[in-house]
C-alpha cells in the first residue's frame, strides 16, 4: 500500500510541474503570443464515472489583442466550451499520459472556431488532475 501512495504522489507531483510549464516565447517562432487566463479553476464531473471529477485552470495563449477582447467579452461562453469539450471525455481519456496535450489541443481549436479568432496557439494547465468523491 505505501508504495502505490508513493506512485500517486510522484504522478501527481510531475502532473503539477508539466500543467504548470508556461510556453517560452520561441515556442512560436515568429509569432508573438499572448496570455488570456479563462478564470476559476473548473471543477467537472467526468461523464462515464459519476463518482470522479477532474479539477483544471486554464491559460490560452492568442495572437492578438483583438483575440483578447473577443474571449474577456464572451468569456461565459469560453468557460462553458472548455466545459464541453471536458465533458466529451472519458476518465481514460482525461487520465492517459497525454492527456493535457489532446483535451488542450481540442478546447484551442473549439474555441478559435467558435468565436473566429486569429488562433489559439496553446492551451496551459496550471492545474490539471483526476479524483475520486
Amino acid at each position: 500500500m505505501p508504495k502505490k501512495c508513493f506512485a500517486l504522489f510522484a504522478a501527481l507531483i510531475l502532473m503539477f510541474t508539466l500543467a504548470g510549464c508556461e510556453p517560452k516565447p520561441e515556442s512560436f517562432p515568429g509569432q508573438a503570443t499572448i496570455p488570456y487566463d479563462v478564470g476559476d479553476k473548473f471543477i467537472v464531473n467526468i461523464t462515464d464515472d459519476s463518482k470522479k471529477y477532474i479539477s483544471c485552470a486554464v491559460t490560452l495563449d492568442v495572437s492578438s489583442e483583438d483575440d483578447v477582447k473577443v474571449l474577456t467579452e464572451k468569456n461565459h461562453w469560453v468557460r462553458d466550451t472548455v466545459i464541453a469539450v471536458i465533458r466529451t471525455k472519458t476518465d481514460a481519456q482525461l487520465e492517459a499520459a497525454d492527456a493535457m496535450e489532446v483535451v488542450g489541443q481540442e478546447i484551442g481549436e473549439r474555441i478559435t472556431q467558435e468565436f473566429q479568432l486569429s488562433g489559439v496557439f496553446r492551451v496551459s494547465f496550471k492545474e490539471y488532475y483526476v479524483y475520486s468523491k
